[in-house]
């Protein structure tokens, strides 16, 4: 998984954009550790899921809403249509394999 650059400022690290020019290098003594890198990343992905969800309950709301309306059937539908993808694209990265381990559970593992 390709995590963020960091830079550390303070006790906290903040992701930062390398200009194209340095991609590739690396800087010494600039950004976080690796266990750091992936904590952030955790909590990122974990905030991402959770919009995720309000967004596909927004969406399954909206389709309601525009369903008793004349005429907006079919972008009703395609509003459900996207939620349902939202919510597999939830499911790929919550749901346990046959091993027990979760996408979204690995990034806090160490390689």
């Amino acid at each position: 998984m390709i995590l963020p650059k960091m830079l550390m400022i303070g006790e906290s690290c903040v992701a930062v954009a390398d200009p194209p020019s340095a991609r590739g290098k690396t800087r010494a003594g600039s950004g976080c550790s690796d266990r750091r890198r992936r904590a952030i990343a955790a909590a990122m992905l974990s905030t991402v899921l959770s919009l995720l969800v309000l967004a596909a309950i927004a969406l399954v709301a909206g389709a309601v809403y525009l369903w008793r309306k004349p005429g907006m059937r079919k972008q009703a539908l395609l509003m459900l249509v996207l939620a349902a993808i939202a919510l597999v694209n939830l499911a790929i990265w919550t749901v346990p394999d046959s091993r027990g381990r979760s996408p979204i559970g690995q990034i806090g593992e160490q390689r």
